[in-house]
């Protein structure tokens, strides 16, 4: 059982997994692929700490920061299912199931459809699950 699942691991899930690993959570990172829209984006332009980088690059680069962290990764797995039951939640993959004592599941990800939005999106989603994150384990009192 995990404390935390991510599903995705974009930039706003690499980014709450990054926090939530600081913090000693047991966590598990489910995702079809690392790096999000980003990995399949050509050119990025101005992203912070970048002035110019390229998609694959800046994927790399994210994945490379998680795998500094004691995360547990499921990779090319789909989440097809989430159900609560009593206390906890369970969530169904395509290849296995898991399960959290949280009763909130953080989802990360967009649904934009257009290219430059998802690019524009997922870096304010990082930010937005950076802060969610911190101010949840500040709350649940999770130190380091």
């Amino acid at each position: 059982m995990y404390d935390l699942i991510i599903i995705g691991a974009g930039p706003a899930g690499i980014t709450a997994a990054v926090y939530a690993a600081r913090k000693r959570m047991s966590l598990l990172v489910i995702t079809k692929d690392i790096g999000g829209q980003a990995a399949l984006s050509g050119d990025i332009e101005n992203y912070t700490g970048y002035q110019f980088i390229t998609g694959p690059d800046l994927a790399a680069k994210f994945e490379e920061h998680m795998r500094k962290f004691e995360i547990a990764l499921k990779e090319n797995e789909e989440v097809i299912e989430l159900k609560k039951i009593e206390d906890k939640v369970w969530v169904k993959t395509n290849k296995s199931a898991y399960e959290t004592n949280i009763t909130g599941i953080f989802a990360a990800g967009d649904v934009t459809d257009v290219p430059e939005k998802q690019i524009i999106t997922a870096a304010g989603e990082g930010a937005k699950a950076a802060l969610s994150a911190f101010r949840y384990l500040s709350q649940h009192q999770f130190t380091t």
